[in-house]
């Protein structure tokens, strides 16, 4: 549908005969009063019509027809307001009846407010098809397990969910804006400076950028192309999201806020992954570190659903103890032999604080010794729980703020 009054575009439908000098001086009104292009067509071609152009039609206004013309009109396309000027016609779809004897400025108000009407709702189902569409890519890009994923499915998005023909994904690298996934031309796809362009004073504000015409603009970069207007949207403050158009003023407040709601998909996503990063980072670190370690340690896990189970141990652990590659994968309740490591497990694994306990424990070839088992539960990511028991060998006073069981 047309995007403004001057874009409208109503179909007037004569049937000739008798009355083609009244239903011509109709049609001849119509186009006098109402903004862009009136059509004429015969009851013989407007179905034809409708049939090539009907996306284009705003309204239809049948004039003198009878009810077999308004019916297939009707029937031709029914999602176009349909005004009848003259006799009402039972039995078939009609928006407004405005009879022959009523004003011509009471005609040109109804279609009016047809076309208004039937913008707004068509308007709706746009935005709702694009919401829609956008929240089926939001699984998408949050849901990406590399950078590279989310970027060529966040640009993916703004051409097959919002449309837009030209997109450019850029993220900060140094003093630079450099393009990651882009539907540009190869020769405007280069890196700008930080404080360069309408992408910097995007990232230097903060806000949202939106220019009517690039060529106007100081700030504006790729002049030498035919580019005219520009959305672009902050990606955090990790780049921009931008979509270009080459006719002027072609974006208002609603694409902005469709990139907005997208930027902020991908903003999500890239801080999840950078997160996840730091996490096997650190774990890698701290498993490093614990296989390092000159005493045995076992690392247990205990899921939201489930008892706690062993699922790593270190070489020190199987050095010391018989038969410690069997515990592996096995409940606590299986794996540890005291009393005082199963009940450390199952009491204090989801605390917030270590707690150590006194045990004896067979060890290889050296018959029974004693070890002081400290727990030290981990912050809980996606677990229920899980922590490491760290045996320091002998025994070790507790202090009056650890609990102690039996072994």
């Amino acid at each position: 549908m047309a995007s403004g009054p001057s874009d409208t575009r109503v179909l007037v439908v004569t049937t000739g005969g008798d009355a083609a000098g009244e239903e011509s001086d109709v049609a001849s009104s119509l186009s006098a009063h109402l903004p862009g292009q009136t059509v004429v067509r015969s009851s013989s071609t407007a179905a034809e019509y409708l049939r090539e152009l009907g996306p284009t039609v705003d309204c239809v206004v049948a004039v003198g027809a009878d009810a077999d013309v308004v019916w297939t009109i009707s029937e031709t396309d029914p999602s176009i307001p349909l005004v009848v000027y003259g006799e009402e016609v039972l039995y078939t779809h009609v928006d407004a009846v405005i009879p022959s004897t009523a004003s011509i400025d009471d005609l040109v108000a109804r279609v009016q407010t047809e076309v208004s009407e039937s913008r707004e709702t068509n308007h709706l189902e746009e935005v709702n098809a694009k919401l829609t569409a956008l929240s089926r890519y939001a699984k998408q890009i949050t849901g990406c397990e590399t950078v590279h994923d989310v970027c060529d499915r966040t640009v993916e998005a703004t051409h097959d969910a919002l449309d837009f023909d030209f997109c450019v994904l850029a993220f900060v690298e140094g003093d630079q804006i450099v393009p990651c996934c882009s539907t540009l031309p190869m020769d405007a796809e280069r890196p700008i400076d930080l404080g360069e362009g309408v992408a910097g004073r995007t990232l230097e504000t903060g806000e949202p950028q939106v220019v009517a015409d690039m060529q106007s603009d100081p700030d504006a970069t790729f002049k030498e192309r035919e580019f005219r207007s520009v959305v672009s949207v902050p990606v955090g403050d990790r780049g921009v999201l931008q979509v270009v158009a080459d006719e002027a003023d072609a974006y208002d407040e609603q694409d902005v806020e469709f990139l907005e709601i997208l930027a902020g998909y991908t903003n999500e996503a890239l801080a999840r992954l950078e997160r996840e990063t730091a996490l096997r980072d650190e774990r890698d670190r701290f498993h490093a570190f614990f296989e390092a370690l000159p005493v045995p340690v076992a690392y247990v896990e205990a899921e939201r659903s489930g008892e706690a189970s062993v699922r790593e141990i270190n070489a020190a652990y199987e050095r010391t103890f018989p038969q410690a590659a069997d515990a592996l994968g096995e409940d606590a309740a299986d794996a540890f032999p005291t009393t005082g490591e199963r009940r450390l497990v199952s009491d204090r694994l989801r605390d917030a604080d270590p707690a150590d306990q006194q045990i004896e424990r067979s060890v290889r070839e050296a018959g029974v010794e004693p070890f002081t088992v400290v727990l030290v539960p981990l912050e809980r990511i996606g677990l229920s729980a899980s922590g490491y028991l760290v045996y320091v060998p002998g025994t070790v006073p507790s202090d009056e703020t650890r609990t102690g069981y039996s072994s």
